[in-house]
């Protein structure tokens, strides 16, 4: 079920990931949204391969909403978050951050994210953690 309020964003986010439902999952995203997979790379179109890294993990996802903010068609989202699970290397992992994601309504009236950066404002000095996906820019 695709969320109807962007404050049903995060609660429905939380159990499609952790009932590892990929279709589900990209019921959350645009086409084209823009998806920061790890500290400096931004992928387009590529949301897939992304949620697959993250859902790869084999960990149990936990978030905390902290902001939800809509002005007309257009929302900001902010969370805690983090999953404990196990590394491409298959020792124990533990990662985990606050968000800054940007949500549209769109014509059906579901809520999608068209930016989902799970680093938030912290991008650029959280550590970079090998999820064992390199993904490629999208073609011009």
């Amino acid at each position: 079920m695709p969320a109807r309020t962007p404050d049903q964003i995060h609660p429905l986010f939380l159990e499609a990931f952790n009932a590892r439902n990929m279709d589900r999952l990209m019921e959350f995203f645009t086409d084209d949204a823009a998806v920061v997979v790890q500290p400096g790379q931004v992928t387009r179109g590529q949301v897939r391969a992304a949620t697959e890294a993250f859902l790869g993990l084999n960990g149990r996802l936990t978030m905390d909403s902290r902001v939800v903010v809509a002005v007309g068609d257009v929302a900001y989202l902010s969370c805690t978050w983090s999953i404990a699970g196990t590394g491409p290397d298959g020792q124990p992992l533990e990662v985990g951050g606050t968000s800054a994601e940007v949500a549209q309504r769109q014509s059906d009236g579901s809520w999608r994210y068209v930016v989902d950066n799970p680093w938030g404002e912290a991008a650029g000095a959280v550590p970079t953690i090998d999820l064992g996906v390199s993904l490629a820019a999208p073609a011009s």
